[in-house]
């Protein structure tokens, strides 16, 4: 355990090596895979970009005319002359190798793909990431406190506690390769107390994440100043390797539509103000949408921020979390259709995950700290919530109900007044 003066990890407790980290991947993995819950909304080009990655025609979809035309052209832009999804590239590199072992595999794997959506090699892809993710959330919650418990503890927090169960391995959407890359950053810092060398990779990870999903500016941003102030030495290793990632995305962009940017990633996407104090309440605690009643185990993560700020040790990785999430929160709320459309809970916020499960882990370290009467009451409390989050995203993973509420009996991007009607919450269906 801990020690309760520093917080800093007992060196005793053994790490386990790489067994647990894939017994904990093994598990999370086969869970989400087997859920038979699948999306393929604005993902559905992933694999098929992925493919055209693959053969080096460079994301262009004029190879998949049949499928796209039967998709009614759904999310297609044209960039001198070729058709090409017009969201982020990132996810599509990342499922590249699956591809590639798929089209060994099966010859005609890919011949399918002119004429289909492969709906089910898309959850399994975003599967493998969504427990990759987890699995590397453990590692880092087990190198921050040295105990499998909480590492453990944590991990199913993040694996079935929250959208990552229900929505960010439903299909290949940017979310979960987004939350991989933000976990895999926070492990490097952490792992960076004993070897300083590793804080100069960040900037890997961080400018993956950008190109993944551009909400990813904002943990840029404030890691960067954090870098800054307290580790200029790995802010210039940071800088480089970001660099390097973002000229070859720039020279992508330019070589394929002419510009080094694509619109998605502008921000004349962000709006709504006349909408921005009700988004503000909605990502937090709408009946459809709300992050703290579709995953109520979170409100752990308010009093595990407040240890975590306490405690002398990393007090300014922990603020920078802390800044982290509630710029995203301003951020997402500043979307005119912050509900994210046709989707299951709080998309929008499940970007910022790791950085609240972590705080839950402070809080669980912080139980050993409590009085006997009021840590078993802080337990159950604990408990309780976390089995009500598992089992709204359990009905989110395995019941298509919650998320037909999108159309029936009204369609929400026509009647978003029903984002606050709590007589039919989703996951109650």
């Amino acid at each position: 355990m801990p020690s309760i003066a520093t917080g800093r990890p007992d060196r005793s407790v053994p790490r386990g090596g790489f067994v647990l980290p894939f017994v904990v991947f093994a598990v999370a993995f086969v869970v989400f895979a087997v859920s038979p819950v699948k999306t393929p909304y604005d993902s559905r080009w992933s694999i098929h970009t992925a493919a055209s990655l693959l053969h080096g025609e460079g994301g262009s979809l004029g190879a998949y005319r049949p499928v796209l035309a039967t998709n009614d052209f759904y999310a297609i832009t044209t960039c001198r002359g070729e058709p090409r999804t017009i969201f982020p590239i990132g996810v599509s590199v990342l499922a590249t190798p699956m591809v590639a072992i798929a089209s060994l595999v099966a010859p005609s794997f890919e011949e399918r793909l002119a004429t289909s959506v492969p709906a089910t090699f898309e959850k399994v892809v975003a599967s493998f990431y969504g427990a990759l993710a987890v699995a590397f959330f453990f590692m880092l919650v087990q190198a921050r406190f040295g105990s499998v418990p909480i590492a453990v503890t944590s991990a199913a927090v993040l694996a079935f506690g929250t959208s990552m169960w229900s929505m960010a391995t439903r299909a290949l959407w940017q979310h979960g390769p987004l939350m991989l890359m933000l976990t895999v950053t926070m492990l490097l810092l952490e792992r960076s107390k004993q070897n300083p060398k590793l804080a100069g990779f960040v900037g890997l990870p961080l400018a993956a994440a950008f190109i993944i999903r551009p909400t990813a500016a904002i943990p840029i941003a404030v890691l960067g100043c954090w870098l800054l102030i307290y580790n200029r030495r790995a802010l210039i290793g940071t800088v480089l390797g970001g660099l390097a990632v973002a000229a070859v995305w720039f020279a992508f962009n330019i070589a394929t539509c002419g510009s080094p940017i694509p619109d998605y990633f502008l921000p004349g996407r962000l709006d709504g103000q006349s909408t921005f104090a009700e988004a503000l309440a909605g990502n937090l605690v709408s009946p459809a949408r709300g992050l703290l009643v579709f995953s109520p185990v979170l409100l752990f993560a308010i009093p595990g921020f407040v240890r975590a700020v306490r405690a002398r040790q990393d007090r300014g990785l922990a603020l920078a979390y802390g800044l982290i999430v509630v710029l995203h929160w301003i951020a997402v709320s500043h979307f005119p259709h912050w509900w994210a459309g046709h989707s299951y809970g709080p998309r929008l916020m499940s970007d910022i995950l790791p950085f609240l499960v972590y705080f839950v882990a402070f809080a669980l370290a912080g139980l050993a700290t409590l009085p006997r009467r009021s840590r078993r009451a802080a337990a159950a409390c604990f408990g309780v919530l976390m089995l009500a989050s598992v089992a709204v995203h359990l009905d989110g993973a395995t019941r298509y109900a919650g998320w037909s509420w999108n159309v029936l009996p009204e369609n929400v991007d026509a009647a978003p007044a029903r984002l606050w009607d709590w007589r039919d919450p989703p996951f109650l269906r």
